[in-house]
């Protein structure tokens, strides 16, 4: 069956690109055999009209890339002279916003001064950039320049690949520009609003030309291409190994590296752990933020996409009509990226951040996934077996008088009567089990090796008085032994200590009560279950917010503290389902 897209036209990831096939005679002086640029559009009839405009060009096209000639260093030299005047321009604006003033204020510093304090600091960001400009000048270094140098090119005109030394000689004259610019900065702070660089008085034809503040090199430009601090062989997978630990050792939590680190894989599984990183340009950024809005949660784990790279587990994906990524999860894969790459613009390894600007759009709200736990199903959880009675601890989904005194009884329960996170329970140590005031609390913090999600993650949580009943106290004081309070509880995956007990929750308990018939139900649902149960009470957010570890969310929670009485008191307000009420105790 012949193909319904012309040779012309490839789609991938849903999206249309026209793929010009290079003339033999050009191959050489391109240095390609065919150009692929995208079409901007998922929709078919509009990708196939667009490229058929193209090809009725198609020859104009190869005779225009025929005459092109190379052009003179003169010529050149002149498109720095029209960056400088963009430069020029961008930088009086910038002076006259203010924008280094921006904080200043609020009372400290009245109008005038903080007009002074900003030009003062426009002009000390002006003097250490001049001082870097001519470090890199006496090194031969243009690197930085080279993407400007880059634009300047195709933007005369250059229909063909950028030839090394073209964009060196650019790169030169626009570092010789910045230098200029930047002492033209100083002066203007200093009083001098008329000066100008020199380069631009050059180029307006005025002879009266000051001399340039760069320190004279020599006259041949070396070749520009990737930094020359960039190493010649750094993969994807030396940049990726690079950041993490750099991340680590700056202090990072584990579980936020080991997210990281699942985000930047999507580098590897789009184009192998050996691709060069400074290869991975705006093209292949904007094909990987294609992928991410196809792809489904937990990617990984699907059997139908095992063995597929990146893009082909989009398309599948999507034949497959498989929820795509909720919109918070493609943020945070984008944010990974973004500082990745930022990391590597810093160490001068890449020239620029391809994932700058990619973001994400919400074009639809999807509806909000019902978490918590309703009343009845509780119940049903709660009257099951493992807490009710069992046959043994080794089948403690069969009835019987057995009492099952481990994790699977622990975890839930805790996890409903404190709200705590998955994680900080699967970390609880006999010790974090003690008396504060009188009042018998759990202690969630970060010693000996344990790690929390956010700052305010750490708290002192009151125990429920039916928590106490059931022997939380006995239990934390027969595991003292222990280094965990649950110490069966399935071990972390990956760095993430809540792992397997949300697996055990969601694939085995949950489906086996026939509980898992909403989406979003889960071992997190308990911790819904008792915002909601806190908020039923007449439970003010500030306090409730405290009991969960949430951050602050508004300008009257970020002073003052919540007194541990009153989030007991705020805690015992909440009405239990039966089922918890009927629970026998373990001590």
């Amino acid at each position: 069956m012949a193909s319904l897209c012309p040779s012309y036209i490839q789609v991938r990831d849903g999206r249309y690109y026209f793929r010009l096939r290079v003339p033999q005679s050009l191959v050489q002086g391109l240095g390609r055999r065919e150009l692929v640029r995208t079409l901007g559009t998922s929709d078919g009839i509009k990708a196939r009209a667009v490229a058929s405009r193209i090809a009725l060009r198609l020859p104009q096209i190869w005779q225009l890339l025929s005459r092109n000639r190379a052009r003179s260093a003169e010529e050149l030299k002149a498109l720095a002279v029209r960056w400088l005047e963009e430069e020029i321009a961008r930088e009086w604006a910038r002076l006259d916003a203010g924008g280094f003033s921006v904080g200043l204020g609020d009372g400290a510093l009245s109008v005038s001064d903080a007009r002074d304090e900003h030009r003062r600091l426009f002009g000390r960001d002006a003097e250490l950039a001049l001082e870097a400009a001519q470090e890199e000048y006496r090194r031969h270094d243009f690197s930085r320049m080279t993407e400007a140098a880059e634009r300047l090119v195709v933007q005369d005109g250059a229909a063909t690949p950028l030839k090394s030394r073209e964009v060196a000689i650019v790169a030169k004259a626009v570092m010789e520009a910045f230098g200029q610019l930047q002492e033209s900065k100083i002066a203007w702070t200093d009083g001098e609003v008329d000066r100008l660089p020199p380069m631009l008085v050059e180029g307006r034809d005025n002879p009266d030309v000051a001399p340039t503040v760069l320190p004279a090199v020599g006259v041949d430009a070396p070749q520009v291409g990737a930094p020359k601090s960039s190493a010649p062989g750094r993969t994807v997978q030396n940049a990726i190994d690079d950041y993490l630990a750099h991340q680590r050792q700056a202090g990072m939590k584990e579980k936020q590296v080991t997210d990281a680190e699942g985000d930047l894989r999507v580098l590897v599984e789009a184009f192998g752990a050996d691709k060069l990183i400074a290869e991975i340009g705006t093209a292949e950024s904007g094909m990987i933020w294609s992928a991410l809005v196809s792809l489904p949660p937990h990617h990984r784990r699907y059997p139908e996409l095992a063995d597929l790279d990146l893009f082909e587990k989009a398309l599948k994906a999507k034949e497959l009509k498989l929820e795509p990524l909720h919109p918070g999860s493609i943020k945070s894969y984008l944010g990974s990226l973004k500082n990745l790459f930022e990391h590597e613009r810093m160490a001068g390894h890449v020239t620029a951040n391809p994932f700058a600007e990619k973001t994400v759009i919400k074009t639809v709200r999807r509806k909000k996934l019902e978490k918590p736990f309703r009343s009845d199903e509780l119940e049903t959880l709660f009257r099951d077996t493992v807490f009710a009675g069992a046959k043994s601890a080794e089948r403690p989904y069969d009835p019987g008088a057995f009492l099952v005194n481990d994790w699977r009884f622990w975890a839930p329960v805790i996890a409903l009567m404190t709200g705590a996170r998955i994680g900080e329970i699967a970390q609880l140590r006999p010790c974090d089990v003690h008396e504060r005031e009188g009042i018998l609390v759990l202690d969630f913090n970060e010693e000996q090796g344990k790690s929390l999600k956010t700052d305010s993650s750490k708290r002192l949580v009151p125990v429920h008085s039916r928590l106490v009943a059931l022997g939380l106290g006995e239990l934390a004081r027969e595991r003292s032994a222990h280094p965990l309070l649950l110490p069966d509880v399935p071990k972390p995956v990956a760095g993430d200590h809540g792992a397997g007990l949300s697996k055990w929750m969601s694939e085995r308990y949950l489906p086996r009560l026939n509980l898992k018939t909403r989406p979003g139900l889960g071992f997190h649902s308990f911790r819904h279950s008792l915002k909601t149960l806190l908020r039923s009470a007449s439970v003010t957010d500030s306090i409730s917010n405290h009991i969960l570890g949430h951050g602050a969310r508004s300008v009257d929670e970020r002073y003052g503290s919540v007194e541990l009485k009153a989030a007991r008191d705020a805690i015992e307000k909440i009405t239990l389902p039966q089922a918890v009420m009927d629970l026998r105790p373990r001590f």
